[in-house]
């Protein structure tokens, strides 16, 4: 049974990461390595680390230079074949979301994969991601994986680097792209709910959505050799739309 080392990067995360901590400690997946990356918090998010994490936890607390920095922190000390990212406002559908992705990657010899989210307002359902399958070009209209859900191994990044310290905001965005499509790595989609995502968080503004969607992915798109293609803009909110309102099937 391969290891996966799951990645919390927290800071001042007190009303939410229980949940993220409960659900990781649910998962009937057993060879589970979770390295939580506190930044310092004020709150008393340690102490509620320290009382609900799984036995074995990795935790990590000091200053960092901020989400990426964590994130890149806990993957450079990870030592399981696949890695996740799951933030402290986040957490798994169900008890087999990771052996259910685990298998799906084994089964079909992938170095990535991805599966679906919700987004959660107030404990409601607004909005459901369904990711769908890859094909060659398709990051040109808008699409990519939700990064809440997306897994790989950690040999891809010892390959093809780690996240960007100067994307502050689409830094997710730009590793995956680098990935999927400009190297081609063998991955594939396990349609069904994986994650649970609260609004918010680090792209939730409207600054950083506009940032997000258009200034930082244009450069992603530049520093990995490939023209902005020109329907993005149009083709990505609509895309967005879709999600709004729509049910697992």
């Amino acid at each position: 049974m391969e290891k996966i080392s799951v990645i919390t990067p927290c800071y001042n995360s007190a009303a939410t990461i229980g949940d993220t901590l409960q659900s990781i400690s649910a998962q009937t997946y057993s060879n589970i390595e979770h390295i939580i990356v506190d930044g310092g918090s004020k709150d008393n998010t340690l102490e509620i680390v320290r009382n609900m994490a799984r036995p074995g936890s990795v935790i990590i607390s000091e200053p960092d230079e901020g989400i990426y920095d964590a994130m890149n922190k806990g993957l450079r000390r990870a030592t399981g074949g696949i890695v996740s990212v799951l933030n402290s406002d986040d957490y798994y559908a169900s008890d087999l979301a990771l052996a259910r992705m685990m298998a799906f990657m084994a089964d079909n010899d992938l170095q990535a994969a991805w599966g679906d989210i919700e987004y959660l307002t107030a404990g409601i359902v607004g909005r459901y991601w369904r990711a769908g399958h890859y094909t060659p070009g398709k990051f040109r209209f808008g699409w990519v994986p939700p990064h809440p859900a997306f897994f790989c191994q950690r040999s891809l990044l010892d390959q093809f680097g780690y996240l960007r310290y100067d994307m502050p905001v689409a830094a997710d965005y730009e590793l995956m792209f680098r990935l999927i499509e400009k190297h081609r790595v063998r991955c594939g989609y396990l349609p069904g709910l994986i994650t649970k995502m609260r609004t918010g968080g680090n792209s939730g503004s409207v600054r950083n959505i506009f940032k997000g969607n258009f200034s930082d992915i244009a450069r992603a798109w530049q520093i990995n050799g490939h023209a902005f293609p020109w329907q993005f803009p149009l083709c990505k909110p609509l895309l967005k739309i879709k999600q709004y309102n729509l049910k697992a099937r």
